[in-house]
């Protein structure tokens, strides 16, 4: 296990910066389920899976207060789709309509299925949500778009051998799904700190058997960089 990289896992992103501003305390319980997970996947004992476990469910418990009834609310605007949904069916068919398009339950269904779909969306996390950018949400590029070919390699592993993994993703997907107005999403980010160390422990691995690795990681290391500064000047200024 590498110390550098778990700690280019957590901080090398300005998301875990987002979340520390948000709340210290839910930067701690963040960053202690990461290194958590990390060790489970490393190590696989007793004492990591506990301790990840016990991380991941007050990261689920403080997720669930970050979203409203009120999000379930329809609008005035879904009013006036629905409505116009259903003057399209013919008066005998109208039951069948309000199943389909009117029906409470499923008109917060969808508003899940949607918010689902939304968080999906990989330009939210490295790319600042472009160009598909959320009305009224701060969007901001959580990790180094550098990182995107590192962590799919991670989820490959994670897929592959890991699939405990998907735990993190699963279930925090569905908490973040009712709350689509923010731009933090901080359920998640253990998930993807995790992913991102497996891509990159098992970049290295690949590497190792070629003689000219030093080049690559000193390219990466001066793009990565790059990648940083801009990203830091988009916030700035």
């Amino acid at each position: 296990m590498n110390v550098f990289l778990i700690l280019l896992s957590i901080f090398g992103n300005i998301w875990v910066y987002k979340i520390s501003q948000e709340s210290l305390v839910y930067f701690v319980i963040c960053a202690t389920a990461a290194v958590a997970f990390i060790f489970y996947l490393s190590k696989n004992s007793k004492l990591s899976s506990y301790l990840a476990l016990a991380s991941f469910t007050v990261l689920i418990v403080l997720g669930l207060f970050g979203f409203e009834l009120r999000d379930f609310t329809i609008t005035n605007d879904e009013i006036r789709v629905r409505d116009e949904r259903l003057s399209i069916y013919p008066t005998n068919l109208l039951q069948i309509g309000y199943y389909l398009d009117a029906k409470p339950e499923v008109l917060v269904a969808r508003k899940v299925l949607n918010g689902v779909v939304k968080q999906l969306d990989p330009n939210i996390y490295f790319f600042a949500g472009h160009p598909r950018e959320r009305i009224g949400v701060d969007e901001f590029e959580k990790i180094p778009y550098i990182l995107l070919p590192v962590f799919l390699l991670g989820l490959y592993q994670a897929i592959k051998n890991k699939k405990v993994i998907l735990v993190l993703f699963v279930i925090p997907l569905l908490i973040n799904s009712l709350n689509t107005n923010s731009s933090v999403n901080s359920s998640l980010f253990p998930f993807f700190v995790s992913t991102i160390y497996l891509g990159l422990v098992q970049s290295i691995k690949v590497l190792k058997k070629y003689k000219f690795k030093i080049y690559i990681y000193a390219l990466f290391i001066f793009f990565y960089l790059l990648t940083m500064l801009q990203i830091i000047s988009y916030e700035i200024y």
